[in-house]
């Protein structure tokens, strides 16, 4: 099968090599009369005929900003860069996100999975060019600020019910959600407290994310911004439901945000886990961020599952064998792995995943393993031996001290009705030795922030329980965000926050909105030979980030990625397809029915069809009488790469490429 970059090569000799030719409908070839009547037997079809440019289109035609959870615009900072436009760019990707440094360094980037160029070859490295914009950015905080409130929309605050000054919001949690929160009220006219348990501000992202994946300058970075803004107070080291309640802040504030994350590691109910030398892998984390010292022997296996693989690339590799335990096949997994590598202190590391190796199942990609596919080359570059397809049977010990742990050669992982039910192949056990095991299966909350505080219903999973329409708890004014309500990536924290913000908002009567994520009103501007700038982009490879080699990483701590050099940042920018640029067949365009298009079209986007006149929808000019059967061409956006064949190939001009920009 050719790829999509041959299909093009081979499509453009036929646009120079042949002529137009005219179909008369009249006198119809035998293929099209056998494309008729294919078209007859698929029954009544409604064509929506309607050249409309709206906010529907533009979502449906630009995925990348549709799949952000905070909205970024990510074609606007990618285009941006590949323009050299650098302090916009840094801008665009700001304007929704205050954690933007943190996601140019870690996010899982759902961006990327939908990115249109993936259906070419690989995605745009989006992510890493949020890092490099974030890299250039120039402007103080204030200068930041000053920008985004003339850009803001148009805001009149809700009404306090404490006192005639104005409102008073309460965050408990300074992590990406509660501060994201404070962020966006605060920019409202809002005046917004923010209460932190730790010493330092920055949620799991500060106090777990290993400092090789993310550097802390980053997490700082974004925090001081938001604490910068005025109208934000942040307090530390006051920890809900010891020094504070919910209760006393409803009496002082106006509003409360919840936003507490998930601290704690959950556990599993494998026989013989509570024997000693078995440890959280999450606690383990927040140790070493910390710099606390962690006893340890000198073999480790870890257990664990988490996130999301998003970032489309495969492995068809399988590693098994060997000594030091860590159960999981998910990103905490791979963290708790390659940290503990980096402590110097087990000499052999495992990790034991249910899930099967990266590649190995295309016919079910559910059941792989969930890591990212650098995390798991990159900790096999470190010497960590990878387990995939094995289960935790029961931990083994001796005199109270685990010595090692039975696994089971696992079957499936999900049953046929697609729930989480692993069934395992009798007779395969093993026994993997170890002196340590550490679980890394998933985050629970520390449920302690509501002592003091009644009122407060729960969920089947015994976690607040939420309007998901407002965010709000039960207890009036006060509501809830963050992975407290469902664990996810930074960017959905972001979103988060977001919600709540303009939740509580409109809760004491506001009106109007941020509208940072809002998409404007278009405008269409005819692009002339696209084509032609589409061949040199289609040679441009995906290529991530430099990281350090094997060696150099395992020195230390530091940062392993490399933020790009401006010369491959827009190169890697100049990839984009610029989804925004789009075929459009205007109405009562001179169109011959040539079928030119469809012959050149890569992607078989665009088709020829015929139907009746009651198969068009109203948006069609009334005027056509109702005899016999219209021809047409259908345009699928959905598969369409923006390449402008169509355009080039028509000889009649009736196919033009049109750039849609939101005006500002």
């Amino acid at each position: 099968m050719s790829t999509i970059a041959e299909e093009i090569a081979y499509r453009t000799e036929i646009i120079f090599s042949k002529t137009a030719l005219s179909i008369s409908i009249d006198e119809p070839s035998p293929s099209i009369l056998k494309h008729r009547e294919a078209v007859q037997a698929l029954g009544p079809r409604n064509f929506e005929a309607s050249t409309c440019i709206d906010e529907k289109w533009f979502h449906d035609n630009v995925p990348c900003r549709l799949n952000c959870p905070a909205g970024t615009n990510a074609r606007g900072y990618v285009t941006a860069i590949a323009e050299g436009r650098y302090q916009e760019a840094y801008l665009i990707a700001r304007t929704p996100n205050p954690f933007v440094a943190t996601c140019g360094k870690v996010c899982g980037a759902p961006c990327e999975s939908a990115c249109q160029r993936g259906k070419v070859d690989e995605p745009i490295t989006i992510r890493a060019l949020k890092d490099f914009a974030v890299s250039q950015n120039k402007l103080s905080h204030e200068e930041l600020y000053s920008w985004l409130r003339e850009r803001m929309g148009k805001i009149t605050l809700g009404r306090s019910r404490k006192s005639n000054k104005i409102p008073r919001i309460a965050v408990v949690g300074a992590g990406p959600a509660g501060l994201t929160a404070a962020h966006d009220l605060a920019l409202m006219g809002y005046n917004v407290s923010v209460y932190e348990s730790d010493s330092n501000p920055g949620g799991m992202p500060e106090k777990s994310l290993p400092m090789y994946r993310l550097d802390r300058e980053a997490v700082k970075k974004d925090v001081d911004g938001v604490v910068a803004l005025r109208g934000v107070e942040l307090t530390t080291n006051m920890k809900c439901g010891r020094d504070f309640t919910i209760d006393q802040l409803q009496e002082k504030f106006d509003g409360v945000v919840i936003a507490v994350g998930l601290a704690k590691g959950r556990m599993v109910p494998v026989p013989g886990i509570e024997q000693e030398g078995v440890l959280s892998g999450l606690d383990f984390l927040k140790d070493v961020a910390a710099g606390h010292g962690v006893p340890m022997g000198k073999q480790a296996v870890i257990i664990g599952g988490g996130c999301t693989e998003t970032r489309g690339e495969t492995l068809c590799k399988i590693v098994q064998g060997g000594k030091g335990i860590i159960l999981g096949g998910g990103c905490v997994a791979t963290d708790v792995a390659r940290a503990l590598v980096r402590t110097n202190k087990c000499r052999e590391i495992h990790l034991v995943c249910l899930e099967a190796a990266k590649g190995s199942r295309p016919d079910n990609p559910k059941e792989e393993m969930p890591a990212w596919i650098t995390d798991v080359v990159e900790g096999m570059e470190e010497g960590i031996v990878f387990n995939t397809s094995w289960g935790p049977k029961r931990v083994i010990g001796e005199n109270g001290k685990v010595k090692g742990l039975e696994v089971i050669k696992v079957k499936n992982v999900y049953d046929e009705q697609g729930r989480f039910n692993p069934s395992y192949i009798p007779g395969t056990e093993r026994i993997i030795k170890a002196s340590n095991i550490l679980l890394a299966v998933g985050q629970s909350p520390d449920m302690s922030f509501m002592d003091g505080s009644a009122g407060f219903e729960l969920d089947q999973r015994k976690l607040i329980k939420i309007d998901p329409q407002t965010l709000s708890t039960s207890k009036p004014g006060v509501f809830a965000c963050g992975d407290i309500l469902r664990p996810g990536l930074i960017i959905n924290a972001v979103a988060s926050g977001q919600f709540a913000a303009q939740s509580i908002h409109q809760h004491l009567g506001g009106t109007g909105t941020l509208g940072f994520a809002e998409k404007g009103p278009m405008e269409s501007i005819p692009v002339d030979r696209r084509f032609e700038r589409f061949l040199p982009r289609l040679k441009k490879k995906r290529m991530l980030p430099d990281v350090m080699p094997a060696k150099k990483r395992l020195e230390g701590w530091q940062a392993q990625e490399y933020t790009y050099s401006e010369y491959t940042a827009k190169e890697q920018g100049e990839r984009c397809l610029n989804c925004n640029v789009s075929p459009v067949i205007l109405p009562k365009a001179n169109c011959v029915l040539c079928g030119g298009c469809v012959d050149v079209c890569p992607t078989k986007t665009i088709s020829m069809t015929y139907f009746q006149k009651a198969d068009l929808d109203s948006t069609v000019d009334s005027n056509l009488d109702s005899h016999g059967l219209y021809a047409g061409l259908v345009h699928d956006e959905e598969k369409c790469i923006h390449c402008g064949l169509c355009g080039l190939r028509c000889p009649v001009d009736a196919i033009s490429m049109i750039k849609f920009e939101e005006m500002q």
